[in-house]
């Protein structure tokens, strides 16, 4: 099975059935759409839910709400046995669906899947109207299906893969997300299309598979390894290859692991590959993995500052790394993360396993980025464990997603449009993207750094608690704020005034800014300011003194 392909017909039919729906829906104004599927345990689990027209919100979150709750009612067992597409007046839709008491017309369409597995697609209309023929080619919805749950495999198996490797290496925590991250962004410099990254990203996902066959006490010594231990953790690529290669679906990222510790002059393992005889993707991984091991701790060694690392790579250009690769790293790392860090923005595709964070009032609920349909605003998020509030709540105020890929950096405000309880999965639908990133975390630091707030002619003492080359959050008295009469809410432009000692030079810094975030709990009372205005060679000043507080802070092992 070709890996590519299969990828590649994944997104097309993932955006041709898309588009299907929309048809669908434009036909009629006033409309919803529910692809609903059948367990073999006869449990009915909603895996779709769309609408459009002029279907006023509060309606949108009655039929979501009534859809999670009890997915299906349970006088619907004709449902199992439905074999041709029905349509159900509004009396039937009444007797079978009592909830949905608006809805006048629905239409029911069964699609097998699997011999005991059947997806029921139902059309709802909120209009008194005979639906127009609907046409589908019910070999493409079953493709779509196949190639959907064929993904989700392949999602689930690598975040099994990695919850074993990190029990196993504790100290490795997020180097999976780091290191795709790492090689997306020089398969971007290079110009690699979106199939080919996504198959360098699963590749960087697994890359270290073959440690689950390692001895947890050679992954887990302190110290230099004897050659015995050595040879042992060099078999790690090899491992991963003979786990991977007999797995359809990961038979063309198992070459890719296999060589991802060969050297470019040679020198590597295990097959002592030199040049362009490495594959690719191998290169890449190379130096994505390299990369994040130095600026890492390990149970061996202390972490290098991120200059430190950026100089070893270059040290070790036709050496150990492709040249033309390392230039790309570094050209795409100092342009996208240092010198221009406002332009950084949330990614409008976020990448495939991205670690998000679904923000609830002051509940939190990790997960990660299922995927996004192109041109859509819609997000598809697998989270860990259940949510732990009433439904009513979710749906009734705007949402905050992290994405934590980014150390917490980028997020976007929205809705929650579609809870499914049985796999824990939602649909967020972005509403804003206030276009505001706080800095990556090695040119924004958890500090803590008196300064003081300046507000037409109250100058009022603050606490700095991060620090980065656009922003900072800050916690102030808020009986000092009450005693001078002064309101911080969101737009409230402030002047804030800090300094930076590093290695007994003192730095002073001004910045005017917005406040865009205020405390949303008791619990919370951080406010996070957005620099505006700032002239470029006080914001370098400003990152360059950061990265030096950073490699002092982490010499002295305080960071």
């Amino acid at each position: 099975m070709n890996f590519k392909r299969i990828f590649e017909s994944y997104g097309k039919y993932l955006e041709r059935i898309s588009h299907k729906f929309q048809d669908i829906l434009t036909e009629q104004n006033g409309t919803f759409i529910l692809l609903v599927e059948i367990s073999e345990s006869s449990r009915y689990v909603c895996r779709f839910c769309e609408f459009a027209g002029n279907v006023p919100y509060d309606l949108k979150r009655e039929i979501n709400e009534k859809v999670n709750g009890s997915l299906i009612p349970g006088n619907l067992d004709w449902l199992k046995t439905l074999t041709e597409p029905r349509v159900l007046s509004k009396d039937q839709v009444q007797s079978y669906f009592p909830e949905l008491h608006q809805v006048e017309v629905m239409q029911i369409i069964p699609i097998y899947v699997e011999e005991n597995s059947k997806n029921i697609i139902i059309i709802g209309y909120f209009q008194d109207l005979t639906p127009a023929s609907i046409s589908f080619n019910v070999n493409e919805l079953k493709n779509y299906l196949y190639i959907e749950q064929f993904y989700n495999l392949i999602f689930e198996i690598i975040i099994m893969f990695n919850r074993v490797i990190e029990e196993k290496e504790p100290l490795i925590r997020g180097h999976m997300e780091r290191v795709v991250e790492y090689a997306d962004l020089i398969a971007g410099e290079i110009g690699l299309d979106e199939t080919q990254r996504l198959i360098l990203q699963i590749a960087g996902a697994v890359h270290d598979v073959g440690k689950i066959m390692v001895p947890d006490f050679i992954l887990q010594h302190i110290g230099k390894y004897t050659e015995e231990m050595k040879l042992k953790m060099q078999k790690h690529s090899e491992f991963g290859y003979e786990l991977l290669k007999n797995l359809p679906m990961f038979n063309e990222v198992a070459e890719i692991i296999l060589y991802h510790h060969e050297h470019y002059d040679g020198q590597g393992y295990p097959k002592g590959l030199k040049g362009n005889e490495i594959p690719l993707y191998s290169r890449i991984l190379a130096i994505a993995d390299s990369f994040d091991a130095m600026v890492s701790e390990r149970v061996y060694k202390v972490s290098m500052g991120y200059d430190e690392a950026l100089e070893e790579l270059v040290n070790n250009k036709g050496k150990q790394f492709d040249p033309e690769l390392v230039e790309a790293f570094i050209a795409g790392f100092r342009k996208t993360r240092l010198l221009n860090p406002l332009k950084y923005k949330v990614p409008d595709l976020p990448k495939l396993f991205c670690r998000v964070t679904l923000a609830v009032g002051n509940q939190y609920f990790d997960g990660r980025v299922s995927y996004k349909l192109e041109n859509s605003k819609k997000v598809f998020i697998k989270l860990y464990h259940h949510l732990s509030f009433d439904m009513k709540e979710a749906y009734e105020k705007p949402l905050t997603l992290y994405f934590q890929d980014k150390g917490m950096s980028a997020y976007v405000r929205g809705h929650m449009q579609f809870y499914n309880v049985y796999n824990q999965t939602l649909i967020f639908e972005v509403k804003e993207n206030p276009g505001f990133v706080v800095p990556e975390q090695f040119v924004s630091l958890p500090i803590s750094r008196g300064g003081l707030l300046v507000s037409g002619s109250n100058n009022i003492p603050i606490l700095i608690v991060e620090l980065g080359g656009n922003g900072l959050r800050f916690v102030v008295n808020k009986a000092k704020l009450k005693e001078v009469g002064l309101v911080l809410k969101e737009n409230t432009r402030v002047t804030i005034l800090f300094g930076l000692k590093v290695e007994e030079e003192e730095q002073y810094f001004g910045f005017k800014g917005t406040i865009i975030e205020t405390p949303k709990t008791t619990l919370n009372e951080s406010y996070l300011v957005k620099f505006e205005d700032v002239d470029e060679k006080h914001r370098d000043r400003l990152i360059s003194t950061l990265l030096k507080y950073q490699i002092s802070l982490r010499r002295r092992g305080l960071l």
